[in-house]
């Protein structure tokens, strides 16, 4: 469990002197405007002379401020915004400089609490060149695409101080990655955002480390494809941890980068625990885009030997290495030290699930969390550093503005402009490189150029899993209703949908009713001593039972549409579509389980026009693509920002059959 020291730090705080005269700044607030901070000299002495002048100072300060405020609400209603003739709003910024000071000031918490963790060993666990050796970015152009991301976040924090600016972190990854058998907030995702927050919050930038892995997935095509609705449309680095679940399936992960570079916010991807990775990732970094394989092991190789004390001068090691490796295995073997430590969970439930031989404890969870904590603050003031050094690119441009007079490094519009056109144009690099070759898989059985589709193309996926984005923003229910996101990629609150044994009564005489979102409450409770949240991910989906005859479901829903608040590719989907069913761990698929490559078992229309054969793309036999004749490409619907709807209907004709459907893509 990670120490709670962490969660709330703040600044030193000045001890009463009667002796020594002070200064004091004095920060007040005013009809919701920060004053100008006033210093004064004050003495204890003379401590309600002094209280007296402060308030008087304030008072005339507050009135101006009053006047000055109405002055120019009155001129923005008559005038619009308030800008220089640069662009520039009239308001100061903190210049890189000072950002610095700011940030220093955060990360000496932020060393304090890997001091707490680890003890002097972090100079050696932690430096620079040991943590940046291990991430290996195939090309220096990598890291400055990831330093570029951080730029621009800075800057906006800055410049649109109104609103909030992000950075998202999000987790990809099977049962190892959710972290099963620890209690939730002990997950490497939780550890990152809790140590990387201050750091970060220091710059105005609001740090998540979202936690979106699923026990018992592979990385596709379910998830690749749905890669939008189950991280979000804005994220910043997105991971993949599916090493154990794809095995040696490298297409899988050639989808999933060809994927996250189609994505609207063109993410940095990182691959953990897997060698056959590198080549897919060198060939988009080629391309534009940031990409990293992350070796733990070798930073592992720091750790000391909790059985050997001796040799390392120690008589009792700090919490983060105590009974982390033991004899040279990590969290093992069962009878050591290492083992018998490796889940602290009892203090929150007599018994956790999953607590098994494959699954990481916490000791590993908590270093890898403040081992990407430290890679991305390392690049964080490393881009502050090139901010206040007056470090530019020299991207050269096809067609641009700023060819003869490239904006020098500042807080300003027109440098926040240029930065964000330099990563405008990485993205459009990747999107017209080539594709990937050898990289069909599954997909072997359709044309390549369909193939491509999938690998590039807009995608709106309908999904029941969980976690999942578009669950905690009420878009797959439609209701507006959003959930509370708690931490680490956690919400509470949000749309459950109809429990397993208390489903509506089917509807045979409508065939409007929706396919049910369906829960299973017997994995969504917790033990009864248990005090603390296991598990989020759940394989939830919508029912569709030989009972309810006719159902229809509408893909995108207006509400998906209008969900996007970021740019997304402008070209309209095609009417290539794609469903899978839920996945039953270790294949035990129930009686009433219909596969849609049965298609004996199943009617399905979209727009009209009957589904005539589902061909498989996934190892587990649940992805089907779509044909109707010849043809791959469903009649499209006219809808809202230029794109199309799909009328999805669906009749289960196997007897007392149950399509459990767990997404629907269309690209």
């Amino acid at each position: 469990m990670a120490s709670k020291s962490f969660l709330h730090r703040g600044g030193s705080q000045m001890e009463e002197n009667s002796d020594i005269e002070k200064e004091s700044l004095i920060s007040e607030t005013c009809s919701d405007r920060e004053v100008i901070v006033v210093k004064v000299k004050e003495k204890k002495s003379n401590k309600s002379s002094s209280l007296c002048i402060k308030a008087l100072v304030l008072l005339i300060l507050c009135v101006s401020v009053a006047a000055f405020t109405f002055r120019e609400t009155l001129v923005l209603s008559m005038f619009g915004s308030k800008e220089s003739s640069t662009g520039l709003e009239e308001r100061q910024y903190k210049t890189p400089a000072e950002l610095l000071d700011d940030f220093l000031y955060a990360k000496s918490d932020f060393d304090k609490l890997l001091h707490e963790d680890y003890g002097e060993y972090m100079y050696k666990i932690f430096n620079k060149t040991t943590i940046m050796s291990a991430f290996k970015g195939h090309d220096p152009k990598s890291m400055e695409r990831l330093k570029l991301r951080m730029k621009i976040k800075i800057l906006n924090a800055q410049l649109h101080q109104s609103t909030r600016t992000s950075y998202i972190w999000a987790t990809g990854g099977h049962s190892a990655a959710a972290a099963h058998g620890n209690i939730f907030n002990q997950s490497y995702s939780s550890s990152l955002e809790q140590s990387a927050s201050g750091p970060f919050r220091s710059l105005g930038i609001r740090f998540y480390g979202k936690n979106y892995a699923m026990g018992g997935t592979l990385s596709g095509p379910e998830v690749a494809m749905c890669m939008s609705s189950i991280f979000g449309n804005d994220i910043d680095a997105l991971s993949w941890d599916y090493g154990m679940t794809d095995g040696r399936n490298d297409w899988l992960y050639s989808l999933w980068a060809q994927r996250a570079g189609s994505h609207p916010t063109f993410p940095s991807i990182f691959s953990l625990f897997s060698d056959r990775n590198y080549l897919h990732n060198e060939f988009v970094v080629k391309n534009g885009m940031s990409a990293f394989d992350i070796k733990i092991d070798e930073l592992r190789d720091n750790i000391p030997d909790s059985n050997n004390r001796k040799a390392n001068n120690s008589t009792e090691f700090p919490r983060g290495i105590k009974d982390y490796i033991c004899d040279g295995h990590v969290e093992s073997p069962p009878e050591s030290g290492c083992g018998k430590n490796k889940w602290d969970t009892e203090r929150y439930c007599e018994k956790v699930q999953f607590q098994t031989s494959w699954h990481n404890g916490w000791h590993d969870h908590l270093f890898i969390g403040r081992v990407l904590a430290v890679f991305l603050v390392q690049n964080l003031m490393d881009a502050l550093i090139e901010l206040k050094d007056g470090y530019n690119y020299t991207q050269s441009f096809n067609s641009t503005s700023w060819e003869d007079d490239i904006p020098s490094p500042a807080v300003s519009v027109d440098y926040l402009k240029y930065l964000r056109h330099i990563e405008s144009q990485n993205k459009q690099s990747f999107v017209s490189s080539p594709f990937p070759k050898n990289s069909l898989g599954m997909f072997d059985q359709i044309p390549l150029q369909k193939f491509k589709i999938f690998q590039r193309n807009k995608a709106y996926c309908q999904t029941a899993l969980l976690p999942a984005e578009l669950r905690f923003d009420g878009i797959v229910t439609q209701s507006g209703h959003k959930g509370n996101y708690e931490f680490s990629g956690y919400s509470s609150g949000y749309d459950e949908g109809h429990e397993k044994s208390s489903l509506p009564n089917p509807n045979p005489n409508d065939n409007s009713t929706k396919p049910m979102l369906t829960f299973e409450k017997s994995f969504r409770l917790l033990p009864d001593s248990c005090e603390a949240r296991l598990e989020i991910d759940f394989k939830d989906y919508f029912t569709i039972r030989e009972a309810d005859e006719w159902m229809t479901m509408v893909v995108p829903s207006k509400a998906h549409l209008n969900s996007f608040k970021v740019p997304v590719e402008k070209k309209p989907t095609t009417g290539l579509i794609m469903m899978c069913t839920r996945n039953f761990d270790w294949g035990r698929f129930p009686e009433s389980y219909v596969f849609i490559e049965n298609i004996q078992e199943v009617d399905i229309e979209i727009n009209g026009v009957m589904v005539t054969e589902a061909i498989s793309v996934s190892t587990e036999n649940r992805c089907q693509v779509l044909k109707h004749g010849n043809s791959y490409l469903f009649p499209k619907l006219e809808a809202l920002n230029n794109d199309f709807q799909y009328e999805i209907k669906f009749n289960v004709r196997k007897q007392k059959g149950i399509l459990y459907l767990s997404s629907v893509i269309v690209l």
